[in-house]
């Protein structure tokens, strides 16, 4: 990329996507871990920044537009500064929501 053509220091590209994540801990009372261990899962929002920064919002309902919309409108206010997301996917109920959003915010 050509010095003049860089994009300014404020801006930021996010690369958007859901996942599930499963961890396991000790169950309670178990000093060396090999007893018995309870598993949990969950699932978040994720955006991974062109600056290597990745940022996550746990959620009940990843796949909802009404989450979605809220998890990229946080990020834009948290990041302070202009940001281009990328959504790696779009969600399987009230698209229409995230669709009217990012309508207004393009």
């Amino acid at each position: 990329m050509a010095a003049g053509s860089a994009r300014p220091e404020s801006s930021e590209t996010l690369w958007t996507d859901r996942a599930r994540v499963r961890w396991s801990v000790p169950a309670r009372g178990t000093a060396n871990g090999t007893e018995p261990v309870t598993s949990h899962e969950s699932d978040v929002l994720l955006a991974v920044s062109s600056r290597g920064v990745t940022l996550f919002m746990a959620t009940h309902d990843p796949y909802d537009g009404e989450e979605a919309r809220e998890f990229f409108t946080r990020l834009i206010r948290e990041r302070g500064r202009q940001v281009t997301i990328v959504p790696g996917w779009w969600p399987d109920r009230g698209a229409a929501l995230l669709d009217a959003w990012t309508s207004a915010c393009t």
